[in-house]
């Protein structure tokens, strides 16, 4: 996560229960959600995942950075805990730690990783379902600054997840040419190849 990255989160960040789309009433059962909160996918714990990919979101369900809810990485490439990606992936960075690990090990990823795009860092964060097809479903209200949007889930059916209001980007997304993080000027903001993860996860 960059200082950019942590001082949107912390602006924008907003405490969100679920609550039943009956009667509006939190649910005792669920811990409340930081809804924006950065995480990191499950998948980044095993060491076949190359990453994601900004033409599709992603969701993690039942992730326990997030409380149980989901971590989704909206139309993010890459990994978050690895910025500049690997040379397999086509990066030219070449400092140290070139190549990506699992987080917090020493395991090397065994597959190809792009650099994340300049123009969709911080685009891993934690939310939740908005609504849904089942009239008895527990679903969450929306906290300032996101709205329910129906998101097709890689690429297939779609789920209604809180999104940030001034997100507009959809499916079919594309990196623009030259706006890689081991390429730009500032590379995103990042310092180094390994980011830590706020929190651990179960490879899926």
């Amino acid at each position: 996560m960059t200082k950019r990255g942590i001082a949107l989160v912390l602006a924008g960040l907003t405490l969100l229960s679920c609550s039943s789309s009956n009667d509006g009433e939190t649910s005792a059962s669920q811990t409340p959600v930081a809804v924006g909160s950065p995480c990191v996918l499950a998948y980044e714990f095993c060491a076949d995942f190359g990453g994601a990919s900004e033409s599709f979101t992603l969701p993690d369900m039942n992730s326990p950075m997030c409380g149980g809810q989901i971590c989704m990485a909206k139309h993010f490439r890459g990994r978050s805990t690895c910025p500049f990606g690997n040379p397999a992936g086509g990066s030219q960075y070449t400092g140290a730690d070139a190549e990506c690990n699992l987080p917090g090990s020493s395991t090397p990823v065994t597959e190809a990783v792009q650099p994340q795009c300049a123009t969709r860092t911080n685009q891993v964060y934690c939310t939740c379902e908005c609504a849904g097809s089942d009239p008895n479903g527990d679903y969450c209200l929306c906290p300032r600054a996101f709205s329910c949007q129906l998101v097709a889930a890689n690429g297939g059916p779609g789920i209604s997840l809180c999104v940030r209001e001034d997100d507009i980007v959809g499916d079919g997304y594309t990196c623009p040419q030259g706006m890689k993080c081991d390429e730009v000027a500032d590379h995103c903001g990042y310092t180094s190849n390994t980011v830590p993860a706020p929190g651990t996860a179960a490879c899926k």
